[in-house]
């Protein structure tokens, strides 16, 4: 289980100070080779500092639609909460996952900041907002029509720098799934991971608590269970 709000805040501030290429080092340690991603994320603006927070994953596709929005995107966005990184996964090609307008609601929710496998636009607005986000690359044109949200708070997948993919699993032991199925209005308990040694567990809790990012490069881990495909 997640820790409390006051709790996760506070090691998320402590997380920030350890140095992305410290953390990396560590995980070798445990075992755990695997876990930066690809050297194409980069920060919006550039000098966006160091960025972390317990993921909050949300999945998309590339896919051609009629819909004049896409309110799964909306209704994802809003069930963010304070300390929580949005990792948006979805192999974007060409087209920004969001904009000003989204990355305002995120901050407004108390988001700590966005990791996104795809673009991102709007880019002097975002920095005025001081909302720290690090995505593979900017582009002006809008998903509406070409990419949209399928699910969220699932595990999700991102770009390796050592591996083809990582693995993010969102900060709670049991995700509920909403996806776009026809009982996707309604959360659908799901199924538990197997639950790690206690030894195990402590050494990743560690060490891989949270989604980290620095301007010279990018690490991802979720709580307990970040691994590389």
């Amino acid at each position: 289980m997640a820790p409390e709000a006051g709790t996760r805040e506070a090691l998320r501030r402590r997380y920030l100070k350890v140095d992305s290429a410290t953390v990396a080092d560590v995980l070798d340690r445990l075992g755990l080779p695997n876990q930066g991603l690809a050297p194409q994320f980069a920060p919006y603006p550039a000098n966006t500092g160091p960025m972390g927070g317990w993921a909050y994953t949300l999945r998309g596709k590339m896919t051609r639609y009629s819909a004049s929005g896409d309110p799964r995107k909306m209704k994802a966005v809003d069930g963010l909460g304070r300390s929580e990184l949005a990792a948006w996964s979805g192999k974007g090609r060409g087209v920004c996952f969001f904009g000003e307008l989204i990355a305002l609601g995120m901050k407004r929710r108390g988001c700590a900041g966005a990791l996104v496998d795809g673009g991102i636009r709007d880019i002097e607005w975002i920095a005025k907002q001081r909302f720290p986000v690090y995505a593979r690359y900017r582009t002006p044109v809008q998903s509406i029509g070409r990419w949209k949200v399928t699910a969220w708070q699932v595990p999700v997948t991102l770009p390796g720098a050592t591996s083809k993919r990582v693995k993010v699993t969102p900060a709670i032991s049991c995700s509920r799934t909403r996806t776009a199925s026809s009982s996707s209005r309604q959360d659908s308990p799901q199924k538990c991971s197997p639950r790690p040694s206690a030894s195990r567990k402590r050494k990743r809790a560690s060490a891989a608590s949270s989604i980290e990012a620095r301007a010279s490069r990018t690490f991802c881990a979720s709580m307990g269970t970040s691994e590389a495909l």
